[in-house]
């Protein structure tokens, strides 16, 4: 029998146990909702007991330094698969108790509020290549942001129309892509090869497809040392394993806009490798561009030609104050979790 006629039945029980029974009998008992997963197959979704209260108590959890840990209510779509999200030196996420203090809403989750927290904070962390919708919350929700303490994003647009828009630069945590242990000011004695070049096989968006292309036109003219999926190579685990040895490296971002930039170029920095970059139109905001070899993405295969020849040791040498130098502002970049919370959570 369909539930809410069995609802409609049973409400002239007084006794609620009894009417309980009654409905399940007639209808059978609710069925949890839950998605069929490719690989693990049934997935039941989160619940929460309404008789049950959710307070702001947080665990005492300790970092392996010793240090006490903070934790944060997350919704988030775009990292579920990834329960931790960014890890960070101060605090961890928790994706169920909405009765901590401070919450953090990721994109259209913002739609979604829960509790009463007593500071909350939107996040724009996926590229508007890939999800240009979200990017637009703001113009369909005008009133949104208002609703947060701060909204933090990396997007141009949202930083000069959102009153309380903040900068984050999200694609650039290092995350695992280059291990904090492998961070060394003295990278730069290191070098004993010129260009290198990283690309995975994905074409998914332009400038995937600029990326693979540049990599088969670098490997068959012998311009750099190319790495990755590209031609059937292995994946590529960590980018210290080709930034280390190398002076110089090409890398090419998923998207050309004013302030994203990602781990590709941190790494590099990290490796007191050079990049010859194809990326963030306003880089030099952030850098010391005498550190960098820029390339327009419109004529990105003349360019390359003429630059990559005059990309010797000697001119390595020439600009290592400026990649000194960038090494030391990238820092602050490694992970944009841990300078949210410095620079806004901390106080």
């Amino acid at each position: 029998m369909n539930r809410f006629l069995a609802k409609i039945i049973t409400s002239v029980i007084p006794s609620k146990p009894m009417r309980k029974r009654a409905r399940n009998s007639l209808s059978g008992p609710v069925k949890t909702p839950h998605i069929r997963h490719k690989i693990y197959g049934k997935i039941y979704m989160p619940y929460y007991n309404r008789s049950a209260e959710i307070d702001s108590a947080v665990p005492q959890i300790y970092s392996a330094e010793g240090r006490r840990m903070d934790m944060f209510f997350l919704r988030d779509l775009h990292s579920a698969h990834i329960p931790g999200l960014a890890p960070s030196k101060y605090f961890l996420w928790d994706r169920f108790n909405f009765g901590l203090d401070t919450h953090f809403y990721s994109h259209n989750a913002m739609l979604e509020q829960m509790g009463s927290p007593s500071r909350k904070y939107g996040m724009l962390i996926e590229t508007p290549s890939m999800v240009p919708r979200d990017y637009k919350i703001f113009r369909k929700h005008p009133s949104l942001a208002q609703d947060f303490d701060a909204i933090f994003t990396y997007d141009a647009e949202i930083l000069e129309t959102v009153s309380n828009a903040k900068f984050a630069p999200f694609p650039a945590d290092l995350g695992v892509f280059y291990p904090r242990s492998k961070i060394s000011a003295g990278k730069y004695l290191q070098k004993t090869r010129r260009v290198s070049m990283v690309s995975s096989h994905k074409r998914s968006c332009p400038l995937h497809n600029l990326r693979y292309d540049l990599a088969h036109y670098c490997k068959n003219r012998g311009l750099a040392d190319t790495f990755g999926t590209f031609d059937g190579g292995p994946r590529i685990d960590t980018l210290a394993d080709v930034y280390d040895s190398y002076m110089y490296s090409i890398i090419v971002e998923n998207d050309i806009r004013p302030y994203q930039f990602s781990e590709r170029l941190t790494a590099a920095f990290c490796a007191m490798t050079i990049p010859v970059y194809i990326g963030a139109s306003r880089i030099g905001e952030f850098f010391n561009t005498g550190g960098m070899v820029l390339i327009s993405p419109d004529n990105a295969e003349a360019e390359l030609a003429k630059a990559l020849p005059q990309c010797t040791p000697g001119a390595y040498q020439a600009r290592l104050e400026a990649v000194k130098d960038n090494f030391e502002r990238v820092q602050q970049y490694i992970s944009p979790f841990d300078a949210i919370y410095e620079r806004y959570l901390a106080r």
